[in-house]
């Protein structure tokens, strides 16, 4: 699948690029079983710290936090540094809403404590605070 990039050059999408759009998009359109079963596939060979966060979005969606909980540290132990805040604070979140207010915390301070890695990366430690 061809699309454009942002500087006007064609690129290549992946196969596997294209189901991870797709499971998004079934998501937010309220096709949980459909977005789901994308997200098995993607997972399957538990290599992309993407997909394994993406899936971790997908199921604090369904208020399922013990699974986005090992969805989140999958995603940290296969690309530590890849959105490494923004995945801290979804994890934090999820372990909030498990009753895990300790690790959640724990979590936050992580983030607070991070050097800067990207562009936006004082979003999610603003949000820490």
């Amino acid at each position: 699948m061809i699309r454009k990039s942002n500087d006007g050059e064609r690129a290549v999408m992946t196969d596997r690029e294209a189901k991870h759009k797709q499971a998004i998009k079934l998501m937010e359109l309220g096709a949980f079983s459909e977005s789901a079963s994308q997200f098995y596939t993607l997972i399957a060979d538990a290599s992309d710290a993407r997909f394994q966060s993406a899936y971790g979005i997908f199921l604090q969606k369904l208020g399922r936090w013990t699974e986005s909980i090992q969805q989140f540290e999958a995603a940290l132990a296969l690309k530590h540094a890849y959105c490494e805040a923004d995945w801290r604070n979804m994890l934090a979140l999820s372990y909030l809403l498990y009753g895990q207010e300790g690790r959640a915390i724990a979590q936050w301070r992580i983030v607070v404590d991070m050097e800067p890695s990207y562009p936006s990366r004082d979003v999610p430690i603003d949000e820490s605070k």
